[in-house]
C-alpha cells in the first residue's frame, strides 16, 4: 500500500487537550525497512504546535486574533500601559492603513464587527427564588455557526466568537 493509499483510507488528526497541542501529519511515506524483515513501514512526520483556547483570550491577544479572522497582519507591541494590538488593513481602495485596533474593548472597533457578522449579546443571568439576578458575565452567540462564548463583558464574547467562527476553539500559539 503506498503512502497516498493510506492517508486516502485513513484520516490522521490529533489533538492532546490537557497539553493544550494540536498535532496533524504533513507527510506520510511508506519503505521497506530491512531492521523489519524488508516489511514496508509507515513513516509519518508530524506538525505539533502549542494551542490557546479561545474562551481563554482577551486584550491584546484576543485583538491580534480578531484582526488574523479579519484577513489582516496584526503584532503585539508594548509601551508603559501595556501591550496592544497594531494592524495593517488594505481598504477597498487598496491602500493600506496600519494602527491600534482594539475590538474588544473599543466599540469603534469591535461594534461594526457585531453588526455585520449578526453577532447577538446578552447578559448572563439566573432565577433564584422567582427572582432574575444578573452575573457579571456576559455571552455572545454566532446565529450562522451555533457558536456561543462568554466574557467579562459584551465585546469580549462577541469577539471570542468571531474568532471562534473562524478559527474553531482554538488558535495556534505563535504570536511572539
Amino acid at each position: 500500500m503506498t503512502a497516498a493509499e493510506i492517508a486516502k483510507h485513513h484520516a490522521f488528526e490529533l489533538e492532546i487537550k490537557p497539553l493544550g497541542l494540536s498535532t496533524s501529519i504533513t507527510a506520510l511515506k511508506t519503505r521497506r525497512s530491512p531492521t523489519f524483515g524488508g516489511h514496508i513501514v509507515v513513516v509519518v512526520q508530524l506538525r505539533i504546535e502549542r494551542m490557546m483556547e479561545i474562551n481563554k483570550l482577551s486584550g491584546a491577544l484576543l485583538d491580534f486574533w480578531v484582526a488574523r479572522s479579519e484577513g489582516d497582519t496584526a503584532e503585539i507591541l508594548t509601551d508603559e500601559k501595556g501591550d496592544f494590538c497594531v494592524r495593517e488593513h488594505r481598504l477597498e481602495s487598496g491602500s493600506v492603513t496600519r494602527g491600534p485596533f482594539e475590538p474588544s474593548s473599543n466599540w469603534m472597533d469591535g461594534g461594526g464587527i457585531i453588526q455585520r457578522e449578526g453577532i447577538g449579546i446578552a447578559k448572563l443571568f439566573q432565577s433564584v427564588d422567582g427572582a432574575i439576578e444578573y452575573g457579571k458575565e456576559w455571552a455572545a452567540l454566532a446565529l450562522d455557526d451555533e457558536i456561543v462564548m462568554e466574557g467579562p463583558d459584551p465585546l469580549t464574547a462577541a469577539m471570542r466568537v468571531f474568532v471562534a467562527s473562524k478559527f474553531g476553539e482554538s488558535v495556534p500559539d505563535e504570536v511572539k
